[in-house]
């Protein structure tokens, strides 16, 4: 489900500015950086939040089947596409606080609310992965 999802946005990205990207990790999104690498990372978030989101639901369904090694794969694989989405934000904090203000539009809110998402989503993915552990020891 993650790669269809990143296969997905690639394709969403490339419509957008009609060309392919290389995402960069750690890449600042600030007015001194061209549109294109302002899109860079703003697809960054939208993609490392879609594909952590994506993992989850899989652990998920991996515990509802009693796979429970599957589903805590899942969930660090979803660990590790938040830790991608953590990274360009950083990036953005820190031009932020030395003053290089980030140009905000709708696509970076979008990415924004992608990764907030994919937070939470997680994190109670990781509470009912849990709890299906818990049904099956019983």
């Amino acid at each position: 489900m993650a790669v269809k999802f990143w296969m997905m946005q690639s394709a969403q990205l490339t419509k957008i500015k009609n060309k392919n990207f290389n995402i960069k990790w750690g890449m600042r999104m600030t007015a001194d950086h061209s549109e294109d690498e302002n899109l860079q990372v703003t697809m960054q978030l939208i993609m490392s939040g879609g594909n952590a989101k994506g993992s989850a639901v899989e652990a998920i369904r991996a515990a509802k089947q009693g796979d429970f090694a599957t589903a805590d794969v899942k969930l660090a694989a979803a660990n590790k596409f938040l830790g991608e989405a953590h990274d360009a934000q950083t990036s953005l904090l820190t031009e932020e606080a030395r003053g290089h203000h980030a140009n905000v539009n709708l696509l970076m809110v979008h990415g924004q609310d992608h990764v907030m998402n994919a937070i939470t989503f997680k994190d109670l993915a990781t509470e009912i992965v849990d709890l299906y552990k818990r049904l099956a020891d019983k």
